[in-house]
């Protein structure tokens, strides 16, 4: 399976306890794994790219329905999904040559109004966190 974002081919999809990898194979060829009919960019001006985009794009790139690319889309990134029930246990999700997703606690801490400029107390909170892994940085480069 190709996927623009993957940068080359799928290998495999391993679990470890807690953890999710997605191997990708090491014999990359730019150009090679972007989605036919695109070829830069799933957006004609390189702007923002919303999800019917990024569905219609991996359905081409991976030869599936748009209604199968819409499903892998929800069960992967959903509030429902793999990524987000993994990071509420207080997992971490790897996707080796993609980057990670985690979850960071934020302390407590006092904040101000911007009408009133009063002082209010703003609770702690779990935050998700995506770290660029190095591949996906060097992609951009």
């Amino acid at each position: 399976m190709r996927l623009p974002w993957a940068g080359g081919r799928i290998k495999t999809l391993a679990v470890a306890g807690s953890r999710y990898y997605l191997f990708v194979s090491d014999n990359f060829v730019p150009g090679a794994a972007r989605a036919p009919g695109h070829s830069k960019s799933i957006t004609d001006t390189g702007g923002t790219v919303n999800k019917t985009e990024l569905q219609e794009a991996l359905a081409s790139a991976a030869n599936l329905s748009k209604a199968d690319a819409a499903r892998a889309i929800d069960a992967l990134f959903g509030n429902g999904g793999v990524i987000a029930a993994e990071l509420k246990k207080g997992g971490k999700v790897q996707i080796t040559g993609f980057g990670s997703f985690v979850a960071r606690q934020r302390a407590a801490r006092t904040g101000r109004d911007p009408r009133t400029g009063n002082a209010l107390q703003i609770a702690a909170a779990t935050v998700p966190a995506f770290k660029a892994g190095q591949a996906l940085k060097d992609a951009l480069n």
